[in-house]
């Protein structure tokens, strides 16, 4: 941990967060470029409008973020991009001015950064402008590596595919989780009545 005293200007309004994911830098990059997916991955971001421009470098996003209740209702341009290394998303209007997303090569793959800078504080507004921090960033980080470890493992299966590109992402965040919860217990409930299953076929074979 950095001591907040060391910190330049310019990293304390900032938050970031990285994490190792299990594909080459240039791959992931690729992977991200996909801005409407990489913003529906975040798993406490509710978008309910996201519109594209005909560039491809601009977005309307209309969304709310469940971890601190804030709404956005604004733009989200792609400023500059380093192809297999770095982008650069910034946003028209808030507290929160931009997204920088870097990649370096890691033990195992590709260590990604998500970095967002906000405009600086200040006022007597301070506090209520501080509440606009957004807090889902390590969800966001680790969201897309469990995306990508998922389409490593069965992107050769077509409906998987599909289901995650189409289905799963079109849901709203809340609906996901419900629908992650249900198939948890769909699935603990199958356990028990194989086991039972089981236990009464024994049963059955040691009494004839």
């Amino acid at each position: 941990m950095t001591d907040s005293n060391t910190l330049t200007e310019e990293q304390k309004d900032t938050a970031w967060v990285t994490i190792e994911i299990p594909a080459p830098p240039g791959k992931l990059f690729d992977f991200l470029q996909n801005t409407e997916r990489l913003y529906r991955l975040n798993p406490y971001l509710d978008i309910r409008k996201w519109e594209g421009s005909a560039s491809g470098k601009r977005f309307h996003l209309d969304a709310l973020n469940e971890m601190n209740g804030v709404a956005y209702d604004l733009f989200v341009t792609i400023e500059s991009v380093q192809p297999g290394a770095r982008l650069f998303i910034s946003y028209d209007k808030g507290l929160k001015r931009a997204l920088e997303i870097t990649l370096q090569p890691g033990t195992t793959g590709s260590m990604l950064t998500l970095r967002e800078h906000y405009h600086a504080a200040g006022g007597e507004n301070r506090e209520e402008q501080l509440k606009e921090v957004d807090r889902s960033l390590v969800p966001w980080a680790s969201s897309i590596r469990q995306y990508l470890l998922g389409l490593e493992r069965w992107g050769w299966f077509w409906p998987y595919r599909w289901y995650r590109e189409h289905f799963w992402l079109g849901m709203r965040p809340f609906h996901r989780r419900i629908a992650r919860m249900l198939i948890w217990v769909t699935t603990l409930e199958f356990v028990v009545f194989l086991f039972v299953f089981v236990i009464y076929w024994l049963e059955l074979r040691r009494v004839q």
